[in-house]
């Protein structure tokens, strides 16, 4: 498995570095810099340890020369199926997993004069794990803020997505990418998540808005 992981690594800083040769060439002789923002909504799907979870992220970025993409944003765990194993012993609730990251991309489109497009990009970031408990305003308890402690951990995270271009101001991506997390180690009495059970495959559907002409 960690030869699998390491072998789409690698593959993945090969194309890139591939097709950034390949784009400096393109640059050289076009004197001219195209530059398109845009804005993503993304929804994930991914597997935190033994659960699935449904994770949204909003990212901001631009395009170069229709070719290099570099972004940056954040995405959380909105589906609160993932518990603790343990009850909180004030309100008689589970608390529930919390999972945030911060990074960033950078890529490569490979065919962008295409209806449908690639792109191979290698993301990096931090993230954290944390419990927290969520309940409706006739279960809380006022001022009651339990601390179930929390852990950073950071990522890298290579993937691959075809972008279907609707139109000029307006795309959605299918992405799979493969998130390998490092220095994990939440645990909070007998719950405890590490590196591993958060390495996982992800699946990302992303609505995205921007000047592409």
């Amino acid at each position: 498995m960690i030869n699998f992981i390491k072998n789409i690594v690698y593959l993945t800083l090969l194309v890139l570095c591939c097709n950034f040769a390949f784009a400096q060439d393109t640059i050289s002789t076009n004197t001219q810099t195209s530059v398109s923002v845009f804005a993503s909504l993304d929804i994930s799907a991914s597997k935190l340890k033994n659960d699935f979870g449904i994770i949204t992220g909003l990212k901001a970025g631009a395009i170069l020369n229709k070719n290099l993409v570099l972004d940056f944003g954040f995405n959380s765990l909105i589906s609160r199926n993932i518990k603790a194993s343990f009850v909180d012993t004030v309100t008689n609730i589970k608390p529930t997993l919390e999972f945030t990251t911060l990074g960033a991309e950078i890529g490569y489109i490979g065919n962008p004069q295409d209806k449908i497009c690639y792109t191979a990009q290698f993301g990096f970031g931090l993230g954290q794990l944390k419990y927290n408990l969520i309940y409706s305003n006739s279960k809380g308890i006022e001022n009651y803020y339990p601390y179930y402690q929390k852990d950073w951990f950071y990522y890298i995270e290579p993937s691959i997505n075809f972008t279907y271009q609707a139109s000029f101001w307006f795309r959605t991506s299918l992405n799979v990418s493969y998130r390998l997390a490092f220095d994990c180690d939440y645990q909070f009495l007998k719950d405890r998540y590490k590196s591993p059970d958060i390495s996982t495959v992800q699946y990302k559907l992303s609505f995205i808005f921007g000047d592409f002409e």
